[in-house]
């Protein structure tokens, strides 16, 4: 990201910031997706936790506002108040920008604009390169419980990987698949959603 000989590349420093000035300038798709990894992977510097730094951006296209930015998320500690003695547990990136979402939005307008969303996600490699970013088996549950149904992630070998998740699976709001998405709306962000299990 910071490398010299790539500095003149446009959006290359393409932080949150600067993602939301080019969704207002209504930039070419293409540039827009670039300017979405490029954010994930600025967010994913910020990850505190032992191994793999992973970031996550929700856009949502086709809605009454146009593209937006809904959510945005990396991995990171978190305290956990069910933990005894103040123990810590590591969010995922996708589980904390729907979180971040739900905070920013509200829950109704967030659920609403989920099934509308593209998730970026990228993983870092070092400082300087990038590696498979396909969410984990309960992120991607958590997606789908939510109703992401596109998630765009980058790929060790190279190329970004766009893909459809499943049909959504709202059932799985009532499962312990979102225990992660409720710990962190509660424990880092203060908030409670009823359509969570045990809210």
């Amino acid at each position: 990201l910071d490398a010299p000989e790539a500095a003149g590349l446009p959006l290359l420093h393409a932080t949150v910031p600067a993602l939301e000035s080019a969704l207002a300038a209504g930039v070419a798709d293409d540039a827009l997706d670039l300017a979405c990894l490029l954010a994930a992977a600025h967010l994913a510097r910020r990850g505190d936790q032992r191994g793999t730094r992973h970031g996550c951006v929700l856009i949502e296209r086709g809605g009454s506002r146009g593209e937006r930015l809904l959510g945005v998320g990396f991995n990171h500690q978190v305290v956990d108040s069910t933990k005894p003695h103040g123990g810590k547990r590591v969010v995922h990136a996708e589980t904390n920008a729907l979180a971040n979402a739900i905070w920013q939005h509200g829950e109704h307008a967030a659920f609403d604009a989920f099934p509308r969303c593209v998730a970026f996600v990228v993983e870092l490699r070092g400082e300087v390169g990038y590696d498979d970013a396909h969410p984990c088996p309960k992120c991607e549950g958590t997606l789908r419980a939510a109703g992401v149904r596109q998630v765009r992630h980058t790929s060790g070998a190279g190329p970004v990987v766009s893909r459809l998740l499943g049909p959504p699976l709202p059932h799985l709001l009532r499962s312990n698949v979102v225990d992660p998405l409720r710990i962190n709306l509660r424990d880092e962000f203060g908030r409670r959603c009823e359509r969570l299990r045990g809210e």
